[in-house]
């Protein structure tokens, strides 16, 4: 029985037989609709709308997948739909009794809708399952050992194989920047290095936007926890939980047995702080995560003053591991819509000490099909998006302007009949943020062993969908003009994360224009009004090191036009010293938090800590850059600089969205990405390419040229620059690079085999990171395994068929003993002289310059393998 076949039987037998289960790989749509017909039979959870929009979902799937003009006998009691409703849902309905309808669904062709008749809009996202909806090819790529820890045997891309290595590779104290695409695993990039670098004990600090991401993340790592060895109960901390669970999270991280912990800007300059200066001056500290980090620079309506305090924060921390003596953590910065104007902001707040690394691998997202359609009215829009509702493919999102057109929409739709909907904005708890996601995912809550699908859409203002990795939904609109072309990127990222076709649908009307653009028109103080903010925190400062240049300003102090103290005025202090970072005025700095002495008993200090944290909170440490801070016109001209290329990077922006919804350029939204977010800086200062490759699932120049969908190519970004070596003195005092090792040329490939497996584990116990060798070595199990030998518990495994940018460390080089084998030129140059450097070839191959002469008799320095398993 088929699964159409099966979903036919169940309707048949409602609602007597509920619940229905549908089979574990049936097609999402089809268990969606059993989903919603189970809870149709015990509650009103569930309307005529979702039943109808659900079904017709159904029935257009099986016809674009299958073929044929399939239909279903379908009942006519309530909460079934009415004809009307079916019709709505672009059904045809045929009477067969008193009690039954025949439906049958049609394309969905609005004439509304520019080209629709000749390219029906939903037809790909709604064959999903189809060969031909497939926009995204697998880009997976082998994986290195250590890939274990975290249940995976090989990378999603290659950007993520070198985001990965980067992080890893990477010096004490340095910055890493990565730039990968939604939906290709950035979370990655932070989960593996850090469970690699606790297993023995400390703590990887993640930060995320929102409490739902957190737990989320903490639910992703708890997913693959068996493999990952032992972890904590608990992963994430948040405002929501009980005192005693957050002590005890802040206890683990002390004594350095939390291993990762998943939280917000807030908590992390508040009340984590105490504990993780702690583990930071015992060197427990080892990464220092900021996931979403555009989220640092962006200084809007929205802005949380916390994001800039981050930066202060963590000079602190680095200060704190270096007095003690300690190793520096790495810092992390995660996003995958990465401006120049981000670039510049994350550069000036978090490339001390240094180095400041950029893994770049933008490719934008071939899945969704771009469509937009300007609306006369608001009642115009209202109308068309039921329509759009009714006939697009579930799961949706619905994005719009502010939490009350969030509101005011979904009611909308429940008015229509459709009730598995949901809301999420700025103003939803964590805990109910959760529990939508839930509802749309079908997760089962904790301690149950099984859940079903309880919404379908969700409304929802910027606020969701940041991390929030659903693979399947497969339609995002928006009831508003997205202010920048990053953020409709961001957001259409929700779609298609399974590689497979979605719809991305902007409904706007003019007034959305201004709204956009009020809304990018970021809150950036005026230079008079700045200049009286600044004296006035000035005025109150404090001495923290002087020699250093570093004081510390009250953030509640008030400027003569303030008459009373709030968390708004405070947050408008922290965008005045955040301009002048920006100006090169002044860098952020930190202080240390308040420390529990000794001995001291809980009354006592919970006493002080309410003044001391208060204190701690609202005083931001800061260092000059220049030499009379007070220089009105020093600080207006510097500070008038950095406004205006602000503004005129949200000016560009809002253009580049309009632009591509007019569609006035040549390009599809997807493609204004690319030409909207060149790091011009980037490329300049480190002459990396940060564009992002094109691609295109369709979009209004496309389909009017005739041009199908295409895929841009994964990019492979280059390795460090400046990359953490640490081979051991053994390996620097006993051999210059590249070294030659000879195996003999009539050894049998089974002693050939042991004996070169066994000197890669030696050498990779002295520090050597890169194994490039054959894929038959570096598939056996030894091999796999021992990065658990290396000292930073991390060694590459690089194929000898595929060798990309290996990076610039210490290296082993294996050639296979196959007969007439050439050294490969690559073997002889290596990309950084100070990195030891292995060849091990037979003793026979043929040297690449001297193609008739052997390579063991023109190459020093050379041993055989034996001399150096006897050496290390």
């Amino acid at each position: 029985m088929t699964d159409f076949d099966a979903l036919a039987k169940a309707i048949a037998g409602w609602p007597s037989q509920t619940p229905f289960t549908a089979a574990p790989d049936a097609p999402g749509c089809v268990r969606r609709l059993m989903d919603a017909m189970s809870i149709a039979a015990e509650s009103d959870a569930v309307g005529p709308g979702d039943l109808a929009a659900l079904t017709s979902q159904v029935l257009r799937h099986e016809r674009h997948v299958h073929g044929g003009a399939p239909s279903l006998r379908v009942p006519r009691v309530r909460p079934w739909p009415a004809r009307s409703e079916w019709r709505a849902a672009g059904c045809e309905c045929t009477e067969l009794d008193g009690q039954h309808l025949l439906v049958e669904a049609l394309d969905w062709v609005p004439d509304w809708l520019a080209a629709a008749d000749s390219h029906p809009p939903a037809a790909a996202a709604i064959g999903y399952d189809h060969p031909d909806s497939l926009r995204r090819a697998s880009q997976r790529v082998p994986g290195d050992g250590f890939l274990s820890i975290v249940s995976l045997e090989s990378y999603s891309s290659p950007g993520q194989r070198q985001a990965v290595r980067a992080v890893l590779a990477s010096r004490p104290g340095a910055t890493i920047l990565v730039n990968l695409p939604t939906g290709t695993g950035k979370s990655l990039v932070a989960h593996c290095p850090a469970l690699l670098w606790t297993e023995h004990g400390g703590v990887a600090v993640v930060i995320v936007p929102t409490t739902a991401l957190a737990l989320d993340q903490e639910r992703a790592v708890f997913s693959y926890a068996l493999r990952a060895g032992i972890l904590p109960e608990r992963l994430a901390y948040h405002e929501g939980q009980s005192r005693e669970e957050r002590e005890g999270i802040r206890e683990r991280i002390r004594s350095g047995a939390q291993r990762i912990v998943f939280t917000s800007p807030e908590s992390f300059v508040g009340s984590l702080a105490p504990s993780v200066h702690t583990a930071a001056r015992n060197g427990q500290l080892r990464l220092l995560a900021i996931d979403e980090a555009h989220l640092v620079s962006q200084w809007g309506a929205e802005f949380r003053p916390e994001f800039q305090a981050l930066s202060g924060m963590r000079r602190e921390l680095l200060r704190a591991a270096g007095e003690s003596g300690r190793s520096l953590f790495r810092t992390l910065l995660a996003s995958a819509t990465l401006t120049e104007e981000d670039y510049d902001t994350l550069d000036t707040l978090f490339g001390s000490p240094g180095p400041f690394e950029h893994v770049a691998a933008a490719v934008l997202r071939p899945e969704p099909s771009c469509w937009a359609a300007q609306c006369e009215d608001e009642d115009v829009r209202r109308a068309r998006l039921s329509d759009a509702v009714q006939n697009l493919p579930r799961p949706m999102v619905i994005y719009t302007a502010t939490p009350e057109h969030a509101e005011r929409y979904a009611a909308h739709l429940r008015e229509r009949g459709v009730r598995r909907v949901r809301t999420v904005h700025g103003d939803t708890p964590g805990e109910e943020r959760l529990r939508v996601i839930r509802a749309w995912r079908g997760d089962a809550p904790s301690g149950q062993d099984a859940s079903r699908t309880t919404a379908d859409v969700v409304v929802a203002t910027s606020a969701f969908g940041l991390g929030v990795d659903q693979s399947d939904v497969r339609t995002v609109v928006h009831v508003c003009i997205p202010e920048t072309i990053d953020r409709y990127y961001q957001e259409v990222g929700r779609g298609g994360r399974d590689g497979r076709a979605c719809l991305s649908l902007v409904l706007w009307t003019e007034e959305d224009v201004q709204i956009a653009k009020d809304t990018n028109r970021r809150r950036i103080i005026g230079t008079d009004l700045g200049y009286e903010r600044w004296i006035s925190m000035f005025q109150g400062k404090e001495p923290v090191d002087a020699s250093a240049g570093s004081f510390r300003v009250p953030l509640h102090a008030r400027p003569p036009h303030v008459h009373e103290e709030s968390r708004e005025n405070r947050a408008w202090n922290v965008r005045t010293l955040a301009l002048m970072a920006r100006a090169g005025l002044v860098e952020f700095g930190g202080s240390p938090p308040p420390q529990r002495t000794p001995g001291e008993e809980d009354e006592a200090w919970e006493k002080r800590w309410v003044s001391e944290y208060e204190k701690f909170t609202n005083w931001a440490t800061i260092r000059s850059k220049e030499g009379d801070l007070t220089d009105l016109v020093t600080w207006s001209t510097r500070c008038e600089e950095s406004r205006a290329r602000v503004k005129a990077s949200d000016r560009d922006a809002s253009e580049a969205m309009r632009n591509a919804l007019d569609g006035t350029v040549d390009s599809s939204p997807s493609c204004s990405v690319a030409s909207s977010r060149p790091a011009r800086s980037a490329r300049r200062r480190r002459e990396i390419d940060v564009v992002p490759q094109p691609s295109c699932g369709g979009c209004s120049v496309c389909r009017r040229i005739g041009r199908a969908p295409f895929e841009g190519v994964a990019p492979s970004p280059p390795p460090l620059r400046s990359p953490n070596l640490s081979p051991t003195d053994t390996l620097r005092r006993l051999f210059e690079r590249p070294v030659l090792v000879t195996t003999p040329a009539n050894a049998s490939r089974a002693l050939w085999r042991r004996d070169v497996i066994r000197a890669v584990e030696r050498l990779v116990r002295h520090g050597v990171k890169n194994v490039i060798a054959p894929r038959a070595v570096l598939d056996d199990p030894s091999v796999r395994r021992c990065f658990r030998h290396a000292p930073d518990r991390f060694v590459f495994l690089i194929d000898l068929e595929d060798i990309h940018f290996p990076p610039p460390l210490p290296t082993v080089f294996v050639l296979d003993p196959s007969p007439a084998a050439i050294v490969p030129e690559i073997a002889f140059h290596p990309r950084d002289d100070s990195a030891p450097w292995f060849v091990v070839a037979p003793a026979d191959a043929r040297d690449p310059s001297f193609p008739g002469a052997r390579a063991a008799d023109v190459r020093s320095p050379r041993m055989p393998l034996a001399h150096l398993l006897a050496r290390i």
